[in-house]
């Protein structure tokens, strides 16, 4: 649909460099028969508004990758805290090891130095949460507002073609041959295509502003949290670690 009216609207050869699903590739062809017909007979700004959803809404991928960078965070942090999910030991069974196995001055400044750390990374941790839930958020309005407009595209082109008797595809015989007042309908159909268009486009702002209200109060909130000072040199006093007797093996041998 609408290979014929694509002059005067730029289609690249390659519809999907991006390699979306194919229910998020962008109509070319459709948009091209909104465009160029919406121009032919003089409905105003149906180019920018197309142009808008495409560039706008844009490719849903670069929100996914967003999305799942901050969810690693996540996770390596966790892991940093409690191990999971890999081999290393994480720091809480790093503070646990510490407190069974080594007694004096040197091992409480230690420990009170770990347990600081673990504060922090679980605050870091649930800041960069909360930035991944509302990206996340965001991602999900983007792509349902995105299929919307690719459907309000491709149906209204179809109305577009159909009212036209299939002579969209060559606009100026439209304004030749409009014996059954074709122009009016059109008009008429391309203007109803923009107010809903419109809509998806301007849910997204909205929601676009609301998560960024989000994301400047979690930041306030990341500011908050304390940077670690250095370990106490207590802690590296060697004269100062005394082993705990009767001890077992350390953590993590065979």
């Amino acid at each position: 649909m609408g290979g014929r009216t694509t002059k005067g609207y730029p289609v690249p050869a390659d519809h999907n460099p991006d390699n979306l699903p194919e229910e998020l590739v962008f109509p070319w062809g459709p948009a091209a028969t909104l465009v160029t017909t919406g121009e032919k007979i003089g409905v105003p700004g149906i180019r920018e508004l197309v142009d808008s959803i495409q560039a706008m809404l844009g490719n849903p991928n670069n929100v996914v990758v967003v999305t799942s960078a901050w969810r690693t965070s996540v996770q390596e942090l966790t892991s940093a805290v409690d191990g999971s999910g890999q081999q290393s030991i994480g720091l809480q069974t790093a503070k646990d090891e510490l407190g069974s196995r080594w007694n004096g001055t040197a091992r409480e400044a230690a420990v009170s130095y770990v347990d600081r750390v673990i504060t922090t990374t679980n605050s870091i941790r649930d800041v960069i949460k909360s930035i991944a839930a509302d990206i996340d958020g965001l991602r999900s309005v983007i792509l349902a507002n995105y299929k919307a407009a690719i459907e309000l595209i491709v149906q209204y082109a179809k109305i577009v073609v159909e009212t036209s008797g299939g002579i969209a595809a060559a606009a100026d015989d439209i304004i030749k041959l409009d014996f059954t007042g074709v122009i009016k309908t059109l008009t008429k159909t391309l203007t109803d295509f923009m107010d809903l268009a419109r809509k998806n486009v301007d849910a997204v702002i909205t929601f676009r502003d609301t998560v960024q209200t989000k994301l400047e109060s979690i930041r306030t909130s990341a500011a908050a949290i304390p940077i670690q000072a250095a370990i106490a040199p207590a802690a590296i006093d060697i004269g100062s670690w005394q082993p705990r007797k009767p001890t077992g093996k350390a953590f993590g041998d065979g």
